[in-house]
């Protein structure tokens, strides 16, 4: 894996009780589990040799690296990489069948056109033109692209859209893009911005296929105002939310990381309670 998203607000609230030594460590085994998709070795020796350091360096703030992770077998589990490593393989099935459904269509419309060979073409009878005829197709489509973008609360990218978007309509409707994207919006009321897909990601990703909260799904979610600003309490206000939703009706989207009632939840503890 050559790149993998990061969270600098989580991995700090994260790591504030390493060194800088500790943290640099710790930083490393988590670039080797996203690169080779698989949980670390439960072995000194092996991640002194992963890190880069001496058996003795890492000895000396093992204790405090390993906590991090969670022991199985022998492995070491970061619950946070599982988490994304996971999303990231349900992001590659749903762009492979996407690919598919494209070479399946892309065969059809070949057999379409060997058939068309076989027979004699009206369009030089009619005068029409066939150029033209696409043209307007793709206008007629494209026309309904302005009520998705009304939709967007966080507008940015749009010729990136506009182009997800077209291609998104070879495979579903309209009507599915809008319905999907609706509840999309409803499970993201309350969420940092930072966290909320840009459109065109979320169209190239089929958003409208992922699965969210019951609540979201019928539109039960409540909608509350956006936190801003870049002092800490915005950060700790964010989590608020988090929680008091979760607690109300179960909502959480898995790039928080663990839920509350789960131990590795990477909310202020205090919350918590």
């Amino acid at each position: 894996m050559d790149w993998f998203p990061w969270y600098p607000a989580l991995y700090r609230a994260d790591t504030l009780d390493l060194t800088l030594e500790q943290d640099g460590a710790y930083r490393r085994l988590i670039d080797h589990y996203m690169e080779t998709r698989l949980p670390l070795p439960d072995n000194n020796n092996a991640l002194a040799r992963i890190i880069g350091i001496s058996i003795n360096d890492f000895e000396a703030i093992a204790e405090q690296v390993r906590c991090k992770f969670n022991a199985k077998g022998d492995s070491l589990h970061s619950k946070r990489c599982d988490i994304e490593l996971n999303r990231q393989d349900s992001l590659s099935r749903k762009r492979s069948n996407v690919a598919k459904a494209a070479h399946d269509k892309r065969n059809n419309g070949k057999d379409l056109q060997a058939s068309a060979k076989q027979k004699p073409s009206n369009s030089s009878d009619t005068g029409q033109d066939r150029t033209g005829h696409n043209k307007e197709k793709n206008n007629d489509l494209f026309s309904n692209f302005p009520e998705f973008w009304s939709l967007c609360t966080k507008k940015v990218g749009k010729a990136n859209a506009e182009k997800a978007y077209l291609k998104a309509l070879k495979t579903v409707s309209h009507e599915t893009i809008i319905k999907g994207f609706k509840v999309a919006l409803r499970s993201w009321e309350g969420t940092d911005r930072q966290y909320i897909p840009n459109p065109a990601t979320w169209l190239n990703g089929g958003g409208w296929d992922d699965e969210y909260s019951a609540d979201a799904e019928s539109g039960q979610l409540e909608k509350t105002p956006e936190f801003v600003g870049t002092h800490p309490d915005s950060e700790r206000n964010v989590w608020i939310h988090r929680i008091k939703m979760f607690r109300k009706n179960g909502s959480w989207l898995g790039q928080y990381g663990p839920n509350p009632d789960e131990p590795d939840c990477e909310a202020p503890k205090d919350l918590l309670k």
